[in-house]
């Protein structure tokens, strides 16, 4: 996840299906904000510029991607060059530490963008489907990675930094990989997944030779893969003794702890 810096407000954002984003400052006197987005929104996330300026971006069903103030709801820049709808958007820093902005798409490709002028600076192929979400996370060494997950039942571990092919391929069990979250337990980063019906959890470091088959994290063997009702999103959480708690989310509105 993105480190934000402390500011004098905390920013809530949310999107769903609808023309609209809406934002929450949570300040003294808490406002809100309506982002008249014009289309439908299938994804959101948020990033602070060099000086130190707050900003949400979002996906959307219409093939692009825009920068918004949260203050005001003014629109900064459109994010073009999907040719299907945007599934997932994450939003990472580069290695001179400029802010950049990654989305996944039905047309089965990843963009990196430069958010302050909208320019594409790569295009990552290799998914055989739809692109349904990305996420991306930092290293302890300070090198970034970006996890996408699929309709054609794989994750793909890719350094947002650089052209070129996935660096590990995730396997899965054929099912959409709905949403992912990467976590980080005894110094070392695991992504967890969700995809219909089960949670998995797979190692992506490239250097692991695994095959990208899910991993057993402190669980049984039997239990790497977790089964459940149809799963549409994923999280995870640390606790002070040091265990990490894996959640699912269901369209029933209902959530699973393991």
């Amino acid at each position: 996840m993105p480190r934000i810096p402390a500011t004098d407000h905390f920013i809530f954002a949310s999107c769903a299906p609808l023309q609209a984003v809406s934002v929450c400052i949570m300040c003294a006197v808490p406002e809100c904000c309506r982002l008249p987005t014009e289309d439908k929104s299938a994804c959101l996330a948020s990033y602070h510029t060099a000086e130190g300026q707050p900003r949400v971006v979002n996906g959307s069903y219409r093939k692009v991607g825009r920068v918004w103030d949260p203050f005001t709801g003014e629109k900064y820049v459109d994010l073009l060059g999907h040719t299907a709808p945007v599934q997932g958007i994450a939003t990472f820093n580069d290695d001179a530490l400029h802010a950049r902005v990654i989305t996944s798409s039905r047309d089965h490709t990843l963009k990196v963008y430069d958010p302050s002028t909208g320019d594409v600076l790569r295009t990552l192929a290799g998914h055989e489907q739809w692109v349904k979400c990305v996420a991306t996370y930092t290293l302890r060494d300070g090198t970034v990675r970006a996890v996408s997950g699929s309709h054609d039942g794989t994750l793909r571990v890719w350094d947002p930094n650089k052209e070129g092919e996935a660096m590990k391929v995730l396997v899965g069990r054929g099912d959409t990989i709905m949403f992912v979250v990467p976590f980080e337990l005894n110094g070392k980063v695991y992504v967890a997944g969700a995809a219909i019906r089960s949670v998995m959890i797979w190692d992506p470091d490239p250097e692991v030779q695994d095959g990208g088959i899910p991993v057993a994290v402190g669980i049984t063997e039997s239990e790497r893969v977790i089964k459940g009702p149809n799963f549409s999103m994923v999280g995870a959480t640390s606790e002070k003794n040091g265990v990490v708690r894996i959640f699912g989310g269901e369209k029933k509105h209902r959530i699973f702890v393991f």
